[in-house]
């Protein structure tokens, strides 16, 4: 392994910015030429690999045409190689072995098909691009034992070249998150599980440790970085064209979207305002993702409580098990924001008791005046801790139409004891009258106060 010392690796130091390239004396242009053939390069490599893909090959068969897209792979990361140690030029190297290491989820792709036809037989209805057949269990097995050393080197040199420190983290999560291509299924709330699981850990360890490596704050870098989500794309592309989608997955779908937009994406920019977007794209994407999740649990077989439970009381929690839900979302994840936003907070609110206001209105019920008063209380509480004026609002209004919607038992039993009801009216307001003239400078100071103090909010 003392090749791997001779690899080129990108230097921080290097860069001034990450975006900008090394000044140069004026009228030196000539390094801007090798840098177009270097990306018109990268774009011929990337689409001879659809091509590959997707191209007839009738004269070969399926282990034929991976085993020479493999050797293809292998030749490109020999040139990478080469680049490096032989011409000692860094930048060909990592884009070469960059490339090679970017078609590894096509190899997984390629074996998980191979797997899946073998253990559930051919898939019907693929175009016929797509179409693999199931091959004798020998020669797959002696594929598998020499594709995997050689997709092992290939990663670990691809990323040794942009990250050395970070190499082995780096080749293994990737490793792992194409490993996911070759589960034998697919079915569409599996699938949409697994690919959320991968997005999640992914943006978790980028989040507590990759973006805080000056190496991977790099343009270079953060093409790596970028790279390990490749394989959930993979996966959620290959779904969603060739095979069944669920409701579930739908909503696995939109959750991975909300944790790139929320988590992942906002580790590559650093301005305030391009990171509060993408973050809020994120909250809606997460919101998106609650109607999904509910007629996929509500309706799926697989859930036959919760689904029994719901359609027998489908009347009256549609409006609460939507949107009470889709206001909490939005709250937490406003206080996770890099920069927590009040707007988001005020919204989600607003969300949450007029769900319930709406629920008093359309459904009513003693449990729902129960819940309107309470989550405005709740609301009140935080206005305070928070010293929100528009929480405070929305909490005033939820909590007395909760009240107000109290008024129809008066009047029912104002019309079942209309003596009785007066007496109590009468009795009450005396009591209070009383304890008003006892208490009036009290109470108006109490008054006086609460003004100031929101006044200072």
């Amino acid at each position: 392994m003392e090749y791997l010392s001779q690899l080129p690796v990108i230097d921080p130091r290097t860069y001034r910015h990450h975006d900008q390239e090394e000044k140069r004396p004026a009228g030196e242009n000539t390094h801007r030429l090798p840098k177009l053939l270097r990306t018109l390069g990268t774009i011929t490599l990337l689409a001879s690999g659809v091509v590959f893909a997707t191209q007839g090959w009738s004269g070969l068969s399926g282990l034929a045409r991976y085993h020479t897209f493999l050797g293809f792979t292998l030749v490109l990361a020999g040139l990478g190689l080469f680049c490096g140690l032989k011409l000692k030029e860094d930048k060909g190297a990592r884009t070469l072995l960059g490339i090679a290491t970017a078609f590894l989820p096509a190899h997984f792709t390629a074996i998980g098909a191979f797997l899946f036809a073998c253990l559930c037989g051919t898939a019907v209805g693929l175009p016929v691009m797509f179409t693999v057949s199931a091959v004798e269990t020998t020669p797959l097995m002696l594929t598998l034992a020499v594709a995997f050393p050689i997709v092992l080197a290939v990663a670990y040199l691809g990323f040794s070249s942009f990250a050395r420190s970070e190499a082995r983290l780096l080749t293994g999560l990737y490793l792992i998150a194409n490993s996911c291509l070759l589960i034998p299924s697919r079915d569409g709330t599996t699938i949409g599980l697994v690919t959320l699981a991968i997005v999640i850990a992914i943006g978790a360890i980028d989040l507590i440790r990759l973006q805080s490596n000056p190496i991977l704050q790099t343009r270079d870098g953060m093409f790596v970085r970028a790279m390990l989500v490749s394989p959930a794309l993979f996966i959620i592309v290959r779904q969603l064209l060739l095979y069944p989608v669920t409701a579930i997955f739908i909503a696995a779908l939109f959750a991975v979207v909300s944790v790139v937009f929320f988590v992942i994406i906002p580790n590559f920019i650093s301005h305030d305002g391009d990171c509060f977007i993408m973050q809020l794209g994120g909250i809606l994407a997460a919101c998106a993702s609650w109607p999904f999740l509910m007629r996929g649990t509500v309706y799926n077989p697989m859930f036959p409580v919760i689904g029994e439970y719901f359609s027998q009381n489908k009347a009256g929690t549609d409006i609460l098990i939507t949107w009470l839900p889709i206001a909490a979302i939005m709250m937490a994840m406003s206080f996770m924001m890099k920069k927590p936003s009040p707007g988001v907070r005020w919204l989600a609110t607003w969300i949450g008791v007029g769900s319930t206001m709406l629920q008093l209105l359309f459904v009513g019920g003693v449990l729902s005046a129960f819940i309107c008063v309470a989550l405005s209380l709740v609301t009140i509480v935080a206005a305070f801790q928070a010293k929100d004026r528009a929480l405070l609002s929305a909490g005033v209004v939820g909590f007395a139409t909760g009240l107000l919607y109290h008024l129809r038992y008066a009047l029912d039993l104002y019309q079942l004891n209309p003596w009785l009801s007066l007496a109590i009216l009468g009795v009450t307001t005396i009591v209070g009258a009383s304890y008003l003239e006892r208490n009036y400078g009290h109470i108006a100071g109490r008054i006086a106060g609460f003004r100031t103090r929101v006044s200072e909010w």
